[in-house]
């Protein structure tokens, strides 16, 4: 090897700058001083713990299992995460450009831990330095690097790698460490997805190190029985959070057709990142011979992983990376979204290791080879990284972006339409869901959109026309049932509205705005009593809302007029009001405790 390479590779000062300057090169695009209002707003911009900033919420986030607190921080056991973002706040308070800077952080940190464990596992430096870069530029990342909300993400990775680099030492000297246990543990509770580790380093240890997991039993029980804890409290959570949806199939062989074909969705992506978007349209139904095909294809991959293992082990271990890393996300999770770019950050590990394979094989055949290879595939990945996380400045473009990537999917419509109308745009966002009804025209959801645009302009017949349309073809709908609700009321026809918003809570039992709707729809009929239930069930279900102190407030200034006795009820609830929202218009005979 020429005394350049020597210099650059070789050396772990020059090899670490280098990736760290590319991937600064790359992503400096997600510094900015906004956010999208994707999850963002609930989960970090304006949650009640987190954006506080205030660390006497520590122990609650710790060791608070309860449904109501788990839902406030996003309905997930993640206190290593939500501990980051509450020292950020803290730290930062809203300046967005040290929130978004935070991200890049973690991002490169992930990166440089890669390339150590590539240096590692690679004889050659050089394709250590490819697989490391081919990680940190791929554009498939941007929505993990310039997502607030996709901080676990990056936690996560951190803490897998770390975990995975102290394995490997520890490995080559026939120790193990309790450091990564712990970073492991650290991992699972930053995001759920680390718990594949343990199977990475037992996949490690066969086809790297040639090992037999049997010689090393105790070695692997300690790993089991570190991780099946973690995995049953993250199950047992999330199901309590109603995290998981309903099953996307029926029977085990049409799941294992629908995750062929998500695999190779997957795959498509990471070798031709050119349709990136927010969300994807849900794979059809395979044929049987489609199905065949694909478990064909699969079938080729395990073979040449298998075949693979003692001429090319790293090559092995990049395909079983793949896999295994992605079991959390499979159509067997029952995941509300069944393909996502955020799922792929620690299978793309896989795919960096088989790039690194490629690189090392070229170098054997002509050793100056690299740097054209390099020299034309960086500038292009830096590239995409760029104009793929840029997309994520701001709300019109993120949206935008993904209808035009992926027109068939509504939600990449109806997202589009709701900056629209953010921007004061509305007449817009009105023509650009109608020149797609044909296409959606049997979805509930988009009539639904299109209700919530026409009654954002204030067009009550044509907003009333499509959420009757909407819950015509989904009865079950919360949002058209509680805005139409709400319509007719405005419209004198209060006894249809009560009817409907009772519906819509009793399908929807932890809907507090539905709660909301319905008591101060009681409490225009005057009944009081059921209108105080109502709405202390919305106080509890979102106990900050002051549209529903205020509601509150109004039943007891009503019950006050018969009962004396009320007034203390009165005063504190108009009080609320007043704290939550300081413009609220106060009966004059109230005192309020301010």
């Amino acid at each position: 090897m020429n005394t350049s390479e020597t210099t650059v590779f070789h050396s772990p000062k020059w090899a670490y700058g280098l990736l760290l300057l590319v991937g600064l090169a790359a992503w400096a695009g997600v510094i900015h001083g906004g956010t999208v209002d994707h999850d963002t707003d609930w989960l970090m911009r304006n949650n009640p713990v987190l954006s506080s900033g205030d660390l006497s919420w520590l122990p609650a986030i710790w060791t608070d299992f309860s449904v109501d607190f788990r839902q406030v921080l996003g309905a997930e056991f993640l206190p290593v995460r939500d501990t980051d973002i509450l020292v950020d706040f803290l730290l930062f308070g809203d300046n967005w450009r040290l929130h978004h800077t935070g991200n890049l952080v973690w991002y490169l940190l992930g990166c440089g831990l890669f390339l150590s464990i590539t240096r590692l596992l690679f004889s050659n430096p050089v394709a250590a330095w490819a697989a490391a870069a081919l990680f940190c530029l791929h554009p498939i990342h941007a929505q993990n690097v310039a997502w607030l909300a996709g901080r676990k993400d990056l936690l996560g990775l951190v803490f897998f790698l770390a975990a995975w680099r102290i394995w490997l030492l520890g490995s080559r000297s026939n120790r193990g460490t309790s450091l990564a246990f712990l970073l492991f543990i650290a991992g699972v509770w930053s995001k759920n997805t680390t718990i594949v580790l343990p199977a990475i380093l037992l996949l490690t240890d066969l086809v790297v190190h040639r090992r037999s997991p049997l010689k090393r039993w105790r070695h692997w029980a300690l790993w089991a029985a570190t991780a099946l804890p973690l995995l049953l409290l993250s199950t047992a959570l999330g199901r309590q959070m109603r995290l998981f949806g309903e099953p996307h199939f029926e029977g085990v062989g049409a799941g294992l057709a629908l995750q062929l074909k998500l695999w190779f969705m997957d795959l498509q992506r990471l070798f031709w990142p050119s349709d990136l978007a927010l969300t994807y349209p849900a794979p059809s139904p395979s044929g049987v011979l489609e199905a065949t095909a694909l478990a064909a294809l699969l079938m080729a991959l395990v073979l040449t992983a298998w075949k693979a293992r003692e001429s090319s082990p790293l090559l092995s271990l990049g395909i079983g990376l793949f896999f295994l890393s992605g079991l959390p996300t499979t159509a067997f999770s029952q995941l509300q979204n069944l393909s996502a770019d955020r799922y792929l950050l620690l299978p793309s590990l896989g795919l960096a290791l088989i790039a690194g394979v490629g690189v090392e094989t070229l170098l054997q055949r002509d050793k100056h080879r690299h740097v054209l290879v390099l020299a034309l595939l960086l500038p292009v990945l830096g590239w995409r990284a760029q104009v793929e996380s840029r997309v994520w400045r701001s709300e019109l473009d993120l949206w935008s972006h993904a209808s035009e990537r992926q027109p068939e999917v509504l939600d990449n419509w109806t997202g589009h339409g709701r900056a629209l109308r953010a921007l004061g745009r509305t007449p817009e966002a009105i023509v650009l869901l109608q020149g797609v009804g044909e296409t959606f025209k049997d979805e509930a959801l988009y009539h639904q959109s299109l209700g919530a645009l026409f009654l954002h302009q204030n067009n009550l017949e044509s907003a009333e026309s499509s959420y009757r349309e909407a819950l015509r073809l989904n009865p079950d709908l919360r949002i058209s049932g509680n805005d139409l609700a709400v319509l007719l009321s405005q419209t004198d026809r209060l006894p249809e509205a009560l009817s409907l918003a009772e519906r819509v809570t009793k399908i929807h039992p932890s809907y507090a705005k539905g709660f909301n709707t319905y008591g101060a729809l009681l409490l225009d009929a005057r009944l009081l009593d059921a209108a105080e239930t109502a709405l202390l069930q919305a106080e509890f279900l979102d106990y900050n809302n002051p549209s529903t102190a205020c509601n509150l407030g109004g039943v007891y200034y009503l019950k006050l007029r018969v009962d004396p006795a009320m007034r203390p009820a009165a005063e504190w609830w108009w009080t609320q009001c007043k704290i939550r929202n300081p413009a609220a218009a106060v009966p004059p005979d109230i005192e309020l405790a301010l």
